[in-house]
């Protein structure tokens, strides 16, 4: 008896040949969409960082400046300067907030400092006492 080997060459088609030529596949879109949430959550929780009640990027706080300092940064695209002022609110908490050169250079440790949406105010001791 004698086997004869040969390989059956037929033309494999695609189910989804005829139907989708489309790369807009179900599945595509709901990558599409799962990338545009993860990319839209991650912009999000930046803005909250930055906007937060906490940290040095608050968007509100009022209290007394008890220390100020600067310093800067280094990078491959030179040195960066950066003032902090740390304050004490009316919970007697310290905190510490980023401000920028001209703020820095208008407050004096012991001046009441009170940041709205409105800007940065200095109050002095006696506008302070007639409130």
């Amino acid at each position: 008896m004698e086997r004869q080997l040969g390989i059956n060459v037929s033309r494999q088609t695609s189910k989804y040949h005829d139907s989708q030529d489309s790369v807009w596949t179900a599945r595509t879109i709901l990558w599409l969409a799962l990338i545009f949430l993860v990319i839209t959550l991650l912009f999000w929780s930046l803005f909250k960082f930055r906007s937060a009640k906490t940290g040095p990027f608050r968007t509100e706080y009022e209290g007394r400046i008890i220390d100020k300092w600067a310093d800067h940064t280094q990078s491959e695209q030179g040195s960066q300067p950066y003032f902090r002022l740390v304050i004490r609110g009316s919970d007697n908490q310290q905190f510490t907030v980023s401000v920028s050169s001209e703020i820095y250079d208008r407050s004096k440790v012991g001046m009441f400092v009170r940041k709205t949406d409105a800007g940065i105010e200095f109050i002095t001791d006696e506008s302070k006492d007639n409130r």
